[in-house]
């Protein structure tokens, strides 16, 4: 796949509703949600995700428990990082629709934290059909064949730069 878009959350605050500028993909599309930036100073006890086409919702509620014979308790008692929760299922491919060039969906993701707070992620996603040019690129000449005798067909041998495709053309 060769579409991949990567869409960053942040917060200040464990209590947010946030929408975000509006997403546009061309054709099919890997997104992948970076929560990286949101505020982790309390444990967080549920990730809801909404990919907002129609697909399962994504819901994590392990609290994640650390084996501090193997891991380290640095990022805690350092930083108050309590955030294993937030990277994992936060990846989905989107397709354009099959009906219209344009589709427009909301995606929510959700963050509820051990003290009741909640943070909401609302992004707006436009997905288009990649047109002609999108699929398949500059077309180059790989071959031809010019026999100039006045029966002979022309035969030219194309290929196409974005998928490798080979066109065959007689004239």
């Amino acid at each position: 796949m060769n579409n991949t878009q990567t869409i960053y959350l942040s917060s200040n605050t464990r209590s947010v509703t946030s929408i975000l500028p509006e997403v546009n993909l061309v054709d099919v599309t890997e997104i992948t949600i970076n929560p990286n930036e949101l505020i982790r100073d309390s444990l967080i006890s549920k990730k809801i995700i909404d990919w907002g086409d129609g697909s399962d919702l994504y819901v994590n509620s392990d609290i994640p428990l650390r084996d501090y014979r193997k891991d380290s308790i640095i990022p805690e008692v350092l930083y108050g990082d309590f955030s294993k929760i937030l990277f994992a299922g936060n990846d989905h491919v989107y397709s354009p629709s099959e009906t219209s060039d344009t589709l427009l969906l909301t995606a929510q993701f959700l963050v509820e934290y051990m003290d009741t707070n909640i943070s909401l992620f609302i992004i707006p996603i436009k997905i288009t059909c990649g047109s002609f040019y999108d699929n398949v690129g500059d077309i180059g000449l790989l071959h031809t064949n010019l026999i100039p005798v006045s029966s002979n067909n022309i035969n030219l041998v194309l290929s196409t730069k974005e998928t490798g495709h080979i066109v065959e053309v007689t004239t």
